[in-house]
């Protein structure tokens, strides 16, 4: 028997026997109420009495309703019918009132403890919390443990929902481009795009790599709870670029802009796609575009086509001024170890297929204009023998002559030759020679 029904029943005992021992006359109506738990409120007939324990005299005979009230516990009524002079003990045990609470969490499987008690694991319910204010905490591994205050005032269900805070932090990494290997503390953790959960808190320092691109670091500040979403851009790696031509000295454009000569290294240079131009007179141009890769050093070949084609000259004598449309070309020279008789060949380069005017110049000679006709990467080949201009350019006087004429020579004894005709030499014995002057020449220049 519990401890509650061994006091009614003790305080029952007693007041039985005073019964016994009190006279034999005729007692009054007597009603001994008592109410587990104690101070429990009574009501008879609607009407408050007092607190338990309760003896009431003043009943009258026929039937009466007790109720019994207390706060937490379940109200119980009875019904009594009593006698005039009847003596009756009436004892009353309060059931205690529960809340009802549903308790949920986002994760699941949380375990639920109650005033330091564990009551089960979410989702799960708790039929027998008792009525008034309990502290609650809910805890799961790799999460932040959340407490609480709660109060049941009545049988109310009362549901519970906690979405508790991962006690790591994670992060989603993407990349442009995708595929760049992710290392997190020099730990490889797979390649953009990707999600990294159940990290540590504090800093970590995140790695990016990717063939092509300057590596990427990052510093990362990580609470707990926190989702980071992180975007990075790589930077390509510059490559270089070496631009050929043959034959070479083409000038070389890069998306319309002059960059130089061939050859021509340029570096660095950021990987793109590029239009790449070569030009060298007297050759057709070559473009195209080019795919520069990142980290590369590519090589581009121009192969030049002539559209032009060569004059070779040849004068007799040697010296000749040699003039191309009107525009100065060169002068032929004399070999080494010869005479200026035959001259060396003169090349002329890159002249435009089609007709074009020489003209052959040298002072004491007729000038000669010739016309010719220039194949496409061809080459002419012309010689001229230049006619003489009889032009007297030394006078020499003897005691009995004077003679005028062009010199041809002075031989080591100063005898001298003189031609004094076209194609007539006199020879002057020096002994002979009083005097030798030079002659100016006026003729106009041709």
């Amino acid at each position: 028997m519990t401890r509650p029904h061994q006091s009614l029943l003790a305080g029952l005992v007693v007041w039985m026997g005073c019964l016994i021992t009190a006279t034999h006359a005729a007692p009054p109506p007597l009603v001994r109420i008592l109410v587990e738990p104690a101070n429990s409120a009574i009501t008879v007939n609607g009407i408050l009495q007092d607190l338990s324990p309760v003896t009431l005299t003043n009943l009258p005979a026929g039937l009466h309703l007790i109720k019994a009230t207390c706060p937490g516990y379940q109200t119980q009524q009875r019904s009594i019918a009593i006698t005039p002079g009847q003596r009756v003990a009436v004892e009353i045990l309060l059931e205690r009132l529960n809340g009802l609470i549903l308790f949920h969490s986002s994760p699941v499987g949380a375990d639920i403890e109650v005033d330091g008690i564990h009551r089960g694991r979410t989702p799960c319910f708790v039929p027998d919390i008792p009525l008034g204010t309990h502290r609650v905490r809910i805890l799961k591994t790799g999460h932040l443990p959340r407490e609480m205050e709660i109060s049941i005032p009545d049988r109310k269900p009362v549901r519970i929902s906690v979405d508790l805070t991962s006690d790591t932090a994670t992060v989603a990494i993407e990349s442009r481009p995708p595929g760049a290997t992710v290392s997190l503390n020099s730990i490889t953790r797979g390649k953009t795009p990707c999600r990294i959960e159940n990290l540590s808190t504090g800093t970590a320092t995140l790695d990016l790599s990717f063939d092509g691109y300057e590596p990427l670091t990052s510093t990362l500040k990580l609470a707990a709870g926190e989702f980071q979403q992180l975007n990075f851009t790589l930077v390509p790696k510059p490559s270089e670029l070496r631009i050929v031509s043959i034959p070479a000295g083409a000038r070389i454009y890069i998306d319309n802009q002059f960059r130089g000569e061939s050859p021509l290294e340029i570096k660095p240079l950021n990987p793109a796609s590029y239009r790449i131009r070569a030009e060298l007179p007297g050759h057709d141009t070559l473009a195209r575009t080019i795919e520069l890769r990142q980290a590369t050093r590519q090589i581009e070949e121009f192969r030049l086509q002539a559209n032009a084609g060569t004059l070779q000259v040849t004068t007799e004598p040697a010296g000749v001024q040699i003039l191309v449309n009107g525009k100065d070309s060169g002068m032929t020279t004399t070999g080494t170890g010869t005479t200026d008789r035959i001259s060396e060949p003169l090349k002329i380069r890159l002249l435009p297929p089609g007709e074009h005017e020489i003209r052959f110049e040298k002072k004491g000679f007729f000038p000669a204009i010739q016309r010719i006709t220039i194949e496409r990467d061809k080459i002419l080949t012309v010689h001229r023998a230049m006619i003489r201009r009889f032009i007297p350019d030394c006078e020499v006087r003897t005691s009995t002559d004077v003679f005028r004429g062009v010199l041809v020579e002075i031989d080591p004894t100063g005898n001298v030759r003189l031609e004094i005709r076209p194609g007539i030499i006199k020879t002057i014995p020096a002994a002979d020679i009083r005097s030798r002057l030079p002659i100016r020449d006026e003729t106009p220049a041709p």
